[in-house]
C-alpha cells in the first residue's frame, strides 16, 4: 500500500501512534504487508530522487522505442492541390499529401523533389514531369480532378503513402505498389 505523505502524516495523527512529519525530500511511503499475522509491516520512505530517476528511466525507454521503431505502414492518403488565392507570403498553388493525423507538403521549401516528380508520374496530367513543370502540373491537376469543397480552385486523388515514424518516405497509386 502506497501512502502519500500527508496521508501518512494525517493517519498518524488521527490513531495518534506519535508520527513525526517526515522531511520534505520524502514523496511517499510504501508500506509492505508483513507475511506473519501480527507482524509489523514493512516501511520503505521513497525520496523524490527516487521517483524522478524512476521517471527518467522510463521516459527513456519510451524514447528510445519512438525513435528507433522502423514499423513501417502502408496508409490510405490524398493528394491535395489548392490556390491558395492571397497576397500574402503563403500564397499560391501548394500541394500536401494528407493522412489520418499526418499531412506533408511538397512543395514547401522544395525539400521533396522527389516526390514532387513521383506524383506528377503518377497521375499526368499532360504536362511533361519536369520541377520545372510542377506548378503548371498543380493547376492541370486541379482541373482533372475537382473537389467542392470551401476554395474555388482545388483537386484531390485517393492514393497511398508509405509512412515510418511520421516520416514520408513514398506516395503509391496502389497500396500493392511496394516497389515503386
Amino acid at each position: 500500500m502506497i501512502l502519500l505523505r500527508k496521508a501518512y502524516e494525517w493517519w498518524g495523527e488521527a490513531l495518534g501512534d506519535g508520527r513525526k512529519p517526515l522531511p520534505s525530500n520524502i514523496a511517499y511511503v510504501d508500506i509492505q504487508d508483513g507475511q506473519f499475522i501480527g507482524c509489523e509491516p514493512e516501511r520503505k520512505l521513497v525520496t523524490w530522487d527516487e521517483v524522478l530517476q524512476e521517471r527518467r528511466e522510463r521516459q527513456i525507454i519510451e524514447l528510445e522505442h519512438k525513435r528507433f521503431s522502423d514499423k513501417i505502414e502502408i496508409k490510405p492518403c490524398f493528394i491535395w492541390v489548392f490556390d491558395n488565392g492571397s497576397i500574402f507570403p503563403c500564397g499560391g498553388w501548394w500541394c500536401y499529401i494528407l493522412a489520418h493525423k499526418n499531412d506533408w507538403a511538397l512543395n514547401f521549401r522544395n525539400e521533396r523533389k522527389d516526390l514532387q516528380l513521383k506524383v506528377m508520374q503518377m497521375f499526368p496530367c499532360g504536362v511533361f514531369p519536369l520541377l520545372e513543370n510542377f506548378e503548371n502540373w498543380m493547376i492541370t491537376f486541379q482541373k482533372n480532378y475537382p473537389v467542392k469543397r470551401k476554395r474555388k480552385r482545388e483537386g484531390m486523388v485517393k492514393a497511398w503513402a508509405k509512412i515510418c515514424n511520421g516520416r514520408l518516405l513514398n506516395i503509391m497509386k496502389n497500396a500493392s505498389d511496394e516497389k515503386t
